[in-house]
């Protein structure tokens, strides 16, 4: 035996040298270590070992419905005392329950006889202490009832927590490296390019300013794609480093040419500027690429060096994949960043919806992973990984949008940009979560302690492991109990006695099954590139008595410490059927939702820890963040398999779910097969997945056979092709195939298929008709009450009694002459009728035709019949109410959608008619009164606080209210009706009514919109700090560069016409301490100072296009005074395009200032500029109730007459 397993993934167990020499007719075809337990518990049981094969049991997948039935299946067998001729009991999920039950029975055994008691009282289970038990632990998951519920709810909820925190710690992680290069680059752009100062930019800054800054990291794999492909190039069979040298010269030569004529070529031939800085960085990347080539030509072949470069090419590929993909990632996070913290928030307890919608229905999408014929399995499968792929970068994005809203949105404040706020968050929150997920990372363990794993181990232990334990029964597990006297047994506790170590385990010492476990390792990719079955996404792994191990096509290798884990662990880990990892179903996106929802079954094994290591496998990776990368790596379903030591362990079924698997490879004579899977269409998918694995890895072929016709044995009648198996008029449900092994020995193989028949008894057939998907219940209900558990247990309990022992014997010895292979076609008459008419035997004649009669019979009965169509009839009758329910539902929500319209609709029109009264310059009359008092009726009626904006759906909408407005604002204040007053009123509390608000610095990507389209005051207009060295240069460039107007573009506005405060929502009203302004100056006046306005921005805000040629003359001037002068913006257009009113504004040109100390300025803004209307400068206060903007002065144009009709 070797102490570590050899890695031979898949290999088929092709004959050795001794078995050509030594046939298994002579020899027992067994691996050793399983010879050596076989040979224990046969001398132990019979005092000798006769060298003959094993027989096998194998006990399928199903959960408790598949454990509940093999326990009556085990109940029959003992019963005829054929449980102890089955040296191997194989197990997988389900079956492995109550195969771990019987192995810890006979393993607490202390001599013979016990083994053969428990074999006697299995056989009386019904009357038995252990059997008792395992009746009441039917809702093994909860069988406490509400108190288990809440317990169960309460560790669910808390793993599920830890999970999500988890994959927020590691989205954090990506989203603070996004967002230090988001800083990076916003600050290097705006340091570089001064819209304030400049009129023109660059084309590509405009184009470039649109894509995820991400994107540009990948400038580093554009360039090591092109040294890649010269190197490839530049690889020759018969490499003349001479000859390389020679090019590295000529290449070198050309570049410094090219600096040198470049820049003739742009002064003197309008060369472009970029021209010969991409011939040299061209030339370069050769000049690397030849001393690649020249450098590896020394220890490489050029076929070596050729593969070496395309598989870098590809790596090149998938990081640039992967920049595409976080860029994406980057631009929604910021889009969920830049809305508010109520709409964040909404949008995170969506995605909570969604995890909870999940967790009820993934369940069952998983559990009809078997049954979904063809196409409808894979496009359900698809449609599934592709949601949890969406749900899962819709996740990633929220968690970093959590990171950039506390990282980036401090960057803008109400002065302007301020990055130095963002790198301090930055670093604050990388040192909070840094810390902790260092410190942490090497918490391996984490992942199976916020599983489910420890809560499904728990419950199987107590639930059926402690069948076994004296101490929690009370008395011998054997003794006889009284159903209506049970004994008082604490099941929430736990005892230490329930579970032992696997190292201990050894039912086989006086004579037990020798039981092997199976489980499913998980492979979807392996880094060291070795050969691995891509398809299977798994390789099995069975586990014995004693520690014993075998993974994949190795040796069997004992284990040690604990690693071995205990008989409880690992069947547990043989039931984790909802798990990320599904072995040949395992999907990237399945495995997210699995993860999301918290169905984490699946158990991360440390196979070092064990001993068992295979061949070449990492053992000792890096422990840096080892928590957070392998959550990551079952988050999207990569698991490394065979070349990491970090197994990741799911359900047996996952790779193959008969259990038959391990006993071919032991090449048993005799295999009873129950299989258990959900399967209610009769598919025998599971059989088909052994046939295939059997013949590819073990390079045995199964043959199903089928009764021949005629012949005469008083058991054929129990047996039947597999189409017998799924056909409603047969009685049969059991199938016998044959099986060659590669050795060239043959076995048999009974397969029992749960299925009803006509001889059931009453209750059977009522819960049938109660229950019409009974023997074939789907795999997610896992909770039995009495009846449910009592019918499945009967079940196996009628189909078990047709395995008796003289019928196994024949079997095992190949039943000469009773059966011919299946070729799919009915037989042409039954079995046993054909001879016995022949011989003209009367009785056997009457027999016969009484097996013929019951042939014909239907699996079902009448009642059954009828009330399945019953159900049917109720099951859509409920549909169909539900159906009607729904549809009234929509009809009544479109119902009320119509009347809302119609009523917006009517109050549209009536404000229409109102306002078609107004006359422009007309005296005062009633029609403004009106008019203001139908908009507030409207706005309180259909666009309340928190609603939807009634207003914003009319473009005419916004002219109106503009114009109600400004007849309102032309009467006398001490005049004014109260609907005009009301409307007026900033604080009216009907926002639809009101200006747009917008802040003075919004948030956008890449900090500043270099397009033009956004207004200049929301566009973070402001002094500029000096720029980095670094990035001089490129500002040089980009000034003169050829001109790109920005002002000239047309305003694009997101919230509305800007405000001129934070508070207000217009412009201050005409103060008493207006000062007008001098006449602008006569050249005799002096001159301001150059430096009066230093530090200052001044906003321009028009009222349509009459003043702006004029306004556009100032700017120069003012900048002379030291002031910022951003684009002008016209509050008009800005406010129809949001939908908004626009401010009230000011009768006459005036300059807003926020306190005295701006004066100064503001006089001397008005001696440089020419009044556009004639009308002389107002020098106006903000009103102390009203917040500026901290260093800015508002320049506000008075509106044209023209503008009104506009």
């Amino acid at each position: 035996m070797r102490s570590a397993l050899r890695h031979r993934p898949f290999a088929p167990l092709r004959p050795r040298v001794n078995d050509e020499i030594f046939p298994c007719a002579t020899r027992t075809c067994m691996d050793d270590t399983i010879r050596t337990l076989v040979k224990v518990r046969r001398l132990a049981l019979d005092g000798t070992d006769d060298g003959r094969r094993p027989w096998g049991l194998a006990l399928s997948g199903g959960g408790i419905r598949s454990a509940t039935f093999c326990l009556g299946l085990l109940k029959s067998l003992a019963a005829r005392r054929q449980l102890l001729k089955f040296d191997l009991v194989s197990t997988v999920s389900g079956g492995g329950y109550i195969g771990a039950t019987l192995g810890r029975l006979c393993g607490n055994a202390k001599s013979v006889d016990e083994v053969r008691d428990i074999e006697r009282a299995l056989g009386d289970v019904d009357r038995s202490r252990f059997g008792w038990w395992l009746r009441g632990n039917g809702r093994y998951l909860i069988p406490g009832g509400l108190r288990d519920t809440l317990f169960a709810a309460a560790l669910y909820l808390r793993n599920l927590l830890g999970t999500h925190i988890e994959i927020a710690i590691a989205a954090s992680l990506v989203g603070m490296a996004l967002a230090a290069c988001n800083l990076l680059l916003w600050d290097s752009v705006f340091r570089a390019v001064d819209l304030d100062r400049t009129q023109t930019v660059r084309q590509v800054v405009l184009w470039a300013t649109q894509l995820p800054t991400l994107w540009f990291t990948a400038a580093g794999p554009f360039l090591a794609s092109i040294v890649l492909a010269c190197a490839y190039w530049s690889v020759r069979d018969r490499p003349s480093p001479s000859g390389m040298l020679a090019q590295v010269a000529m290449w070198v030569a050309l570049a410094a040419g090219a600096c040198w004529i470049g820049p003739k070529l742009v002064v003197h031939y309008s060369g472009p500027a970029w021209l010969a800085p991409a011939f040299v960085s061209f030339a370069a990347c050769w000049v690397v690429a030849l001393l690649w080539v020249l450098w590896r030509s020394r220890s490489r072949t050029a076929a070596e060096q050729r593969n070496e470069l395309t598989d870098g090419l590809a790596a090149v590929l998938n990081t640039t994949l992967l920049i595409g993909l976080l860029g994406l990632l980057d631009r929604a996070a910021w889009w969920l960043a830049a809305e508010s913290q109520e709409q964040r928030a909404s949008y995170g307890a969506a995605l909570l919806v969604v995890a909870a919608v999940l967790r009820a229905v993934l369940p069952m999408v998983l559990s009809q992973k078997r049954q979904a014929p063809g196409i409808g399995k894979s496009l359900l499968l698809a449609l599934a990984s592709l949601l949890g792929l969406v749900l899962a970068f819709c996740l990633a994005a929220w968690w970093i949008g959590v990171v950039y809203a506390a990282v980036l949105l401090p960057v803008f404040t109400p002065v302007g940009l301020d990055f130095s706020r963002g790198w301090v968050w930055l670093g604050t929150i990388a040192v909070i979560v840094g810390t902790y997920a260092i410190v942490t990372g090497r918490n391996f363990a984490f992942l199976n302690i916020s599983s489910l794993h420890m809560f499904y181990k728990a419950r199987i232990v107590r639930g059926y492991l402690g069948a076994a334990n004296a101490r929690r029964l009370g008395a011998s597990p054997t003794d006889e109990v009284s159903g209506l006297e049970p004994p008082r047994v604490p099941v929430g506790e736990v005892d230490p006695h329930d579970d032992i170590s696997q190292l201990r385990y050894a039912p086989h010492t006086f004579g037990g099954p020798v039981h092997l476990c199976n489980v499913c390792i998980n492979q979807t990719h392996d880094t060291k590139q070795k050969l691995f079955n891509r398809d299977r996404k798994s390789q099995p792994m069975t586990i014995g008595p004693l520690g014993w191990m075998q993974a994949g096509g190795a040796d069997w290798a004992q284990a040690h410490g604990d690693g071995a884990l205990t008989l409880g662990a690992w069947t547990a880990i043989s039931g984790a059927a909802f798990a990320p990892g599904l072995g040949r179903l395992t999907k990237r996106g399945i495995a997210a939702l699995s993860v999301f929802a918290g169905l984490r079954l699946g158990y991360w094994w440390n196979s070092a820890d064990a001993g068992i290591v295979q061949h070449g496998a990492v053992v000792q990776g890096s422990p840096i963040l080892m928590k957070t990368r392998f959550m990551l790596l079952e988050c999207f379903g990569a698991f490394p398999g065979s070349s990491s030591a970090n197994w990741y362990l799911s359900d047996g079924g996952h790779f193959e779910n008969t259990g038959a698997y391990a006993l071919l490879r032991q090449e048993a004579a005799l295999i009873v097969i129950a299989d258990c899977g959900a399967d209610p269409d009769y598919r025998f998918c599971d059989l088909e997945i052994l046939i295939r694995r059997a013949r590819i890895d073990l390079n045995a072929e199964i043959t199903f056979m089928k009764p021949r016709p005629g012949a005469d044995w008083t058991h054929l009648e129990s047996f039947g092709s597999l189409n017998d198996l799924a056909s409603p008029s047969s009685q049969a449900c059991l199938a016998l195939a044959q099986v060659r092994y590669a050795s060239g020995a043959t076995g048999q193989i009974v397969l029992v298929k749960p299925n009803v028949s006509a001889a059931l008894p009453v209750d059977l057939v009522n819960f049938k008709a109660a229950n019409p998907l009974f023997p074939q219940q789907p795999t997610t209900d896992q909770f039995f009450d009495e009846a449910q558990w009592e019918s499945y247990f009967r079940l196996g309990a009628e189909i078990g009694a047709r395995l008796e022992g003289v019928m196994l014997d024949r079997v095992a010895l190949g039943a000469p002459g009773l059966f011919v292979p299946d070729d799919g076609q009915p037989n042409s008459m039954p079995v046993a009728s054909a001879s016995a008419a022949g011989n003209g035997d009367g009785a056997a004649a009457k027999d016969s035709a009484a097996a013929a009669a019951v042939g014909s019979m239907s699996r079902l009965q009448a009642r059954v019949i009828k009330a399945g169509a019953v159900t049917a009839t109720v099951g859509l009758g409920t549909a169909a109410t539900f159906g009607v329910a729904a549809w009234q539902g929509i009809d009544s929500w479109r119902a009320q959608r119509s009347e809302t319209e119609r009523a917006e609709n009517a109050a549209f029109k009536d404000l229409t008619e109102r306002w078609a009264r107004l006359r422009a310059g007309a005296a005062s009359s009633e029609a403004p009164a009106l008019l203001a008092a139908e908009l507030l009726r409207t706005g309180d009626l259909l666009c309340r606080e928190g609603g939807e904006n009634f207003m914003a759906k009319f473009r005419l909408s916004v002219r109106i209210v503009d114009d109600a407005k400004q007849a309102c604002a032309k009467e006398a204040v001490d005049q004014r009706t109260p609907a005009c007053a009301r409307l007026l009123d900033t604080g009216n509390g009907i926002d639809c009514l009101q200006p747009a608000q917008a802040p003075s610095c919004a948030p956008r990507y890449w900090a500043r919109d270099y397009t033009g389209l956004t207004p200049s005051k929301q566009n973070c207009s402001g002094t500029l700090p000096e720029p980095w060295p670094a990035v001089v240069w490129l500002r040089d460039r980009i000034v003169g560069a050829p001109p790109v107007e920005v002002a000239a573009a047309p305003p694009q506005v997101q919230a509305g016409a800007p405000a001129p405060t934070q508070q207000g929502d217009a412009p201050p009203p005409s103060d008493p301490l207006a000062t007008p302004a001098p006449t602008p100056p006569t050249p005799t006046s002096a001159a301001p100072a150059s430096d009066v306005c230093s530090g200052t921005v001044v906003y321009i805000q028009t009222y349509g296009p009459a003043y702006r040629d004029k306004a556009r003359t100032w700017r120069e001037p003012w900048r002379a005074l030291g002031a910022s002068v951003p684009p002008m913006e016209d509050v008009l257009s800005t406010s129809r395009r949001a939908g908004r009113s626009p401010p009230v504004g000011h009768p006459e040109p005036s300059v807003v200032i926020r306190d005295e100390a701006q004066r100064a300025c503001a006089q001397a803004l008005v001696q440089t500029a020419a009044s556009p209307t004639g009308q002389p400068w107002a020098i106006k206060l903000l009103p102390r109730n009203l917040k500026g903007t901290p260093g800015a002065i508002e320049v506000w144009l008075p509106r044209a007459r023209d503008s009104y009709a506009a």
